[in-house]
């Protein structure tokens, strides 16, 4: 059994600054505050958290999307990512994440795996761009 994971996001940020929060290693090291990798192209490896997390780009769109292969060391196969980055305005990103292919279990038959997905990307993702790099989210009760 596999699962998936999706997500729509709001940030005070242009499109452009998202992408590169997610493809700059340097950025990525910085906000993950760990050793990140990341050989941004097609077919490029990612390497995060030390190796914990490693993939390959299968598309790039510069600041409109990003598709990987994604998973953790203790994954069996990989899940894709596809992340897209869309402006309605001037100082909104909307970043939406669907990740599927995750698997129920991982190879040492942990199956709070799907968990480990949603907390992992909001703690060490979405918290952090917003309180290290400064892109505030936005709540839909929020003026945009």
């Amino acid at each position: 059994m596999v699962h998936n994971y999706e997500v729509t996001l709001k940030f005070h940020a242009q499109p452009k600054y998202l992408y590169d929060a997610l493809t700059d290693d340097r950025l990525v090291s910085s906000y993950t505050q760990s050793p990140a990798k990341i050989d941004v192209k097609v077919g490029g490896d990612f390497s995060l958290f030390g190796g914990s997390i490693s993939g390959q780009f299968t598309e790039l769109v510069p600041e409109q999307k990003i598709v990987q292969q994604w998973r953790f060391t203790e994954w069996e196969n990989y899940s894709t990512v596809t992340i897209t980055l869309s402006a309605p305005n001037k100082t909104t990103c909307i970043l939406h994440l669907l990740q599927t292919g995750i698997p129920d279990a991982d190879k040492f038959g942990n199956h709070s795996v799907i968990d480990k997905v949603k907390t992992g990307w909001e703690q060490f993702f979405w918290l952090r761009i917003e309180k290290i790099l400064g892109f505030r989210r936005i709540n839909d009760d929020d003026d945009d």
